[in-house]
Formats: structure tokens, sequence, C-alpha cells
């Protein structure tokens, strides 16, 4: 049985670093390239090994104030975003421009 995904607030720190260079550089990360850098390696598909740390990462941008840092991670076949955007065709991409502008600035 593989360990239960890192759902701590180290992990949702370290998903943010590496959300905010990507931003920062305007670009994306797709879930696996992200379930990598946070060594949530294990069974299943990596947008739900990710799934729980981007629902930290996004009420903690809502808390601060900023653009949603989740909107950056994509399917790696589509490149649409995970369930956490559902099937909302008009926020998600206005986000990722949110987000890329946001952080190009800082």
């Amino acid at each position: 049985m593989s360990p239960a995904p890192d759902h701590s607030p180290a992990a949702a720190a370290a998903a943010r670093a590496a959300l905010v260079v990507a931003a920062a550089r305007r670009s994306t990360l797709t879930h696996a390239e992200l379930a990598r850098a946070l060594d949530l390696d294990g069974e299943g598909p990596p947008a739900e090994r990710v799934q729980a740390v981007l629902d930290a990462v996004a009420a903690d941008c809502t808390r601060r104030g900023e653009p949603r840092l989740d909107a950056l991670v994509v399917d790696g076949e589509s490149g649409r975003p995970g369930r956490g955007w559902g099937a909302d065709e008009h926020t998600w991409p206005r986000e990722v421009v949110r987000c890329h502008r946001w952080w190009a600035e800082r």
C-alpha cells in the first residue's frame, strides 16, 4: 500500500512556491509535474494526488486577496484545469492571466 498523500501545510507551502515561480514565468504546471515536485508518488491519477494540496493553496490565495495559483495546474494531455474549476469555461482562463500578471509584476 502506498503512503497517503501529504496534505500538510508544508506541502501547500511548497506547492505555492512552485506555482509562484510558474506564474512569474507565465507558465503552467501539469498535475504530474506538481506531484513529482512535492514527492507525492503513489497510486492513482496525479490530479487526485495533488487535489487536497491545491485546495489548500486556493484557500490561502483567497485569504490573501491574490489570484488563485491553482489555476496554473493543468491536465498533461488536455491542457485544461482540474476538477476544482468545474465546467466554467470563462473564469479559469481569466484567472490564469490574472496569476501571470500579478506575479510577473512582483
